[in-house]
């Protein structure tokens, strides 16, 4: 992880010119998505990320980060919707470790009360939010959508699919089944490969 020195204070780097650079700046455009910074960092790493969108052209959009059930939730979303570069936030819930554990009872869950409510916070800054859970959570994951119709969603990483047993790719199936019901819901394409299966495309395509 960069320091913040690295984060906050850095000089910003004088603008490569090269076609590489130049490609970026017109094609697509390029969103930056939280890097997992020291959470501490979370308004530095888009300070940052402004910086080198100023000598570079890229990225064009940020997904930030912020807690939502801390005291200072509010300013710190605050701060990152005064960035017109930022568009989102991705906060993410507590985790069970797997499909037959649970976190139940535990704060910043999608079960917490507290953490629920605080979601709240990105429709009143009219910012998304980035939702990361594996494919096990993916039903409990529908309930929180449903309870934030204004609130726009965007499922990373196609849910998960991580374990393709067919009771497993059964839950991931209803999980994405029920979050489709929700109109204010997107889905992200990726992480549709499991780790440990290179070049074996027929044992992922069910």
């Amino acid at each position: 992880m960069a320091s913040e020195t690295t984060l906050a204070s850095a000089a910003p780097t004088s603008r490569p010119n090269s076609a590489a650079t130049r490609r970026c700046t017109t094609s697509s455009p390029r969103v930056h998505v939280e890097a997992e910074a020291d959470r501490s960092q979370q308004l530095a790493e888009t300070a940052w990320l402004t910086r080198i969108a100023a000598e570079t052209g890229m990225p064009n959009a940020i997904v930030a980060h912020a807690r939502v059930d801390t005291p200072d939730a509010e300013d710190i979303i605050a701060a990152q919707a005064a960035n017109p570069m930022v568009r989102g936030i991705r906060t993410k819930p507590v985790i069970a470790s797997g499909p037959n554990e649970s976190v139940r009872g535990e704060k910043r869950t999608l079960q917490d009360p507290a953490w629920r409510k605080g979601l709240g916070l990105l429709t009143k800054y009219d910012l998304s939010w980035d939702l990361r859970v594996p494919w096990y959570h993916l039903e409990e994951a529908a309930e929180v959508c449903r309870e934030h119709p204004d609130l726009r969603i965007v499922l990373n990483h196609t849910g998960y699919p991580l374990d393709r047993s067919k009771e497993q790719l059964a839950v991931w199936k209803r999980g994405m089944e029920a979050l489709a019901c929700c109109p204010n819901v997107w889905c992200k394409i990726s992480g549709l490969t499991v780790k440990g299966n290179r070049g074996r495309y027929r044992s992922t395509e069910r």
